[in-house]
Formats: structure tokens, C-alpha cells, sequence
């Protein structure tokens, strides 16, 4: 499955859109259907979309209406174009437009689909980028907001918590967190923890700890004849080298 990105197919071809939001559903995403561009700009208006699905000759997408309309009421939503009429002239169109694609139909599934896995991803990562600027945005008003507070009644020894409250500190390490996420994710890799990244002195602490549980399977496995054992041992080991790859890697 493929997630929760949410797809808006606009068609006035009835049969084409069941087709395609049923292969979109089986996938994992959510979908809604529209049956000419009016009614898909009313849904765009009403709802949050990640993609839009448009034929290209339906009422409401006259010289691509609908997808005019869809730049300026969800702004950076990719539109995928479908079309039984491709034509030299609107490829050309589109391509000064927020399209990503262009399929003639018949076109073929896995070719549709390829399309919409990288789109919705990609809205996906643009979506939560949004939330952490607005999240970090919060943090610098609410930081600015105490340090106009001036100097705190308990002196120079009570000015770094006021300035620094432990809410801020919470939201900026979930932000870097989710931005490690979106990271690894377009680099197709292993997402970096924010202990790792930060080399925290817990981190080091719990390091220690599965070295030594380590050293004492390997001391021991004479002793106890156990596959659980070696498994554990194996877990334990290929955990211990995973930070210094993963970090590598970035």
C-alpha cells in the first residue's frame, strides 16, 4: 500500500474514471471522481488533493481551463494528462503548465502508475515540509516573544530556560526528525535517527551497553547451544553497525 495521498480523477468519460481511480484504490490511495472541470474545481476548492488526474478535451478544460484553474486554487499540485486526442499543440501547452505528464489513451497501467507513485510522493514531501515551516515558524515567534521578555525574575541563572522553553526544543527535535524522514526518502536510503545524527551521549551509553551484550553471547555460545541466541547475537551486531553506514550515507 501506498499510503494516504489523496487523488482527484476528472473525466467525463464515466467508465475511464471508475478504471482509473479502481487501479488507484487497489494501490492504496484515496480517491474522488469528477465528471467534467467544474465539478473537479469545486472538489479542488472544498478538499486537500495531492494529484490530479484530467482529460484533456472534457467540459470545464477548454484550452486547459481546468488546469489553470487547478494552479492557482492548489498551487504546486502536479496534474497528470490523459487524452484519446494527444496533439502537438496542447503537449506544447502543458508543458507551461503544472503538468508532469502527458498519457494518450489507451495508456498502459504500470505506465500510470509509475507516475502517480513519484507525484504523490512528491506532494507528500512538499505537505510536511509545510507543516515543519510552519512549526519552525511558530518556534522563532514564540522565542521572540520571551526574549522581549527581558532579563527573568531569578537572574542570569533562570535566563536560559526562559529563553529556551523545553516545548520548543520538543518541536525543533520532531522537525529535524521528520526532515531526516523526507531526506532518506529521496535519497531512497535508510533514515538517519536523530540520536545518530546528533551523537548524543545516551547514544554512546546505549552503544556500550549492546557491545558488552555482545562480547557475552560470543563468550558464551559454547555454553549455550541456543539458534535464538545467535539470531540475537547477529540483531545486536548488524545494530551496532548501522549508525556509522547510516551516517555515512548522508
Amino acid at each position: 500500500m501506498c499510503g494516504s495521498a489523496s487523488i482527484l480523477v476528472a473525466d467525463d468519460d464515466r467508465t475511464v474514471c471508475d478504471a482509473i481511480s479502481g487501479i488507484l484504490r487497489i494501490e492504496g490511495y484515496d480517491c474522488d471522481c469528477a465528471s467534467d472541470g467544474l465539478e473537479a474545481a469545486r472538489k479542488l476548492r472544498e478538499s486537500r488533493f495531492d494529484l490530479l488526474i484530467a482529460d484533456l478535451r472534457m467540459p470545464g478544460n477548454e484550452d486547459l481551463e481546468l488546469v489553470r484553474k487547478a494552479g492557482d486554487i492548489a498551487p504546486g499540485m502536479p496534474v497528470i494528462l490523459v487524452t484519446a486526442y494527444p496533439t502537438v499543440e496542447s503537449a506544447s501547452e502543458a508543458v507551461r503548465l503544472p503538468v508532469v505528464a502527458y498519457l494518450p489513451k489507451p495508456f498502459d497501467a504500470e505506465e500510470l502508475l509509475g507516475h502517480v507513485r513519484k507525484w504523490a510522493e512528491h506532494s507528500e514531501a512538499l505537505r510536511k515540509v509545510s507543516g515543519i515551516q510552519e512549526r519552525l515558524t511558530k518556534c522563532v515567534e514564540e522565542l521572540a516573544y520571551f526574549k522581549r521578555q527581558g532579563l527573568p525574575p531569578g537572574g542570569m541563572s533562570a535566563l536560559s530556560a526562559s529563553l529556551m522553553p523545553v516545548s520548543v526544543i520538543r518541536i525543533l527535535a520532531v522537525c529535524l526528525s521528520e526532515m531526516l524522514i523526507i531526506h532518506a526518502k529521496a535519497k531512497r536510503a535508510e533514515s538517519v535517527r536523530l540520536c545518530d545524527l546528533l551523537d548524543c551521549p545516551q547514544r554512546a551509553d546505549n552503544l556500550k551497553l549492546v557491545q558488552e551484550a555482545i562480547e557475552v553471547l560470543r563468550r558464551t555460545k559454547g555454553q549455550f547451544k541456543s539458534r535464538e541466541l545467535s539470531k540475537l547475537r547477529q540483531k545486536l551486531e548488524a545494530f551496532l553497525e548501522r549508525p556509522q553506514k547510516v551516517l555515512d550515507s548522508v
